[in-house]
């Protein structure tokens, strides 16, 4: 049975006949409108033989994904025997959304769907940047947390200081080596401070050796003692062990490559007073065996002159003879 058509044609700027206002109004809000029960032009309650009348119909404004005119609309007579519920709109909206970007790809020039394909390929790259950027981010959260362990429960200082000798960083075996304490406020990681903590004999070449890396850019090691005292028991013989502190600092210059100049120091801070005070007693017994020897020496050389003394007459008195 051949159908004809609700409405031959009608105006759409102006004007209310056939479904005008229904479509003004779909363009206006861009979203699918619904025609209540009461509001549905004749033309459209008519009735087709086989077939329930429409008592309520939705207008969609076809208008491609990626443009701004509206190509059309589409008409959907809905089912009376079934209400126009949120469902609903969710399926008659994905219709819509979907026929709009297959719309695009059929009437957009080609140059519009060369530059929809790279805002699309461009978004997904971002997406994929974004993904490896918070992949990176937890990684290094990652690594700095058991950098932290690392340095908190570490046996040697360390210290992150800046340009101006401020510190970034210092963990706990910083502050034991050194003999400051966190609450001092008097505390300034600067050449004040470095005069406090170091042997005032080996202050002149400590400040040397931190302007040679300052200067020259490069690494340094080199040792030093500091004001305290150090002590410590021997177990395998239970007595005291005294002596200096000794420390051996390791420290290289952070450089900025665009200009050359030192943005910030980094190093360590190692005890080694154990190992000077078993050089130092090695040495006192190596120089206490050599002033052995050389008393030995000495009295052997002096027994032997005695005895030639006292042979030298009887010598003489057998040559006479």
């Amino acid at each position: 049975m051949k159908e004809t058509a609700a409405f031959a044609n009608f105006l759409l700027t102006e004007g209310d006949d056939g479904l005008a206002r229904e479509c003004r109004e779909a363009w206006r809000r861009r979203t699918p409108f619904l025609i209540e029960e009461d509001a549905m032009p004749p033309g459209l309650v008519q009735t087709i033989p086989g077939r329930n009348p429409y008592v309520q119909a939705v207008v969609c404004a076809i208008q491609p994904a990626y443009g701004t005119n509206i190509l059309g609309f589409l008409v959907l007579g809905l089912n009376g025997r079934r209400p126009y519920n949120d469902a609903y709109r969710d399926y008659i909206r994905l219709l819509n959304d979907r026929i709009n970007t297959c719309t695009a790809h059929v009437v957009l020039p080609r140059e519009q769907r060369e530059a929809q394909a790279a805002t699309e390929e461009a978004a997904l790259r971002h997406s994929s940047l974004t993904k490896q950027l918070l992949l990176r981010t937890q990684e290094a959260e990652r690594s700095e947390a058991n950098f932290m362990r690392i340095a908190h429960y570490a046996a040697f200082g360390m210290f992150v200081l800046k340009s101006d000798g401020s510190p970034t960083y210092l963990n706990d075996a910083f502050y034991d080596l050194t003999g400051v304490k966190k609450s001092d406020i008097e505390f300034q990681f600067k050449e004040n401070f470095w005069s406090k903590t170091i042997h005032p004999d080996d202050l002149g070449h400590f400040r040397e050796m931190w302007a040679t890396m300052t200067r020259d850019r490069q690494p340094i090691v080199f040792e030093y003692r500091g004001i305290k005292t150090w002590s410590a028991v021997d177990k395998a013989t239970n007595t005291e062990m005294m002596g200096d502190f000794w420390i051996r600092a390791m420290a290289f210059p952070e450089v900025d490559t665009t200009d050359d100049n030192v943005v910030g120091m980094q190093g360590w801070l190692e005890n080694i007073s154990l190992h000077k005070y078993t050089e130092r007693m090695q040495q006192n017994k190596l120089e206490q065996a050599l002033e052995h020897k050389r008393q030995s020496e000495a009295f052997i050389d002096m027994t032997s002159h005695e005895i030639r003394n006292v042979w030298w007459p009887s010598q003489i008195s057998d040559d006479m003879h």
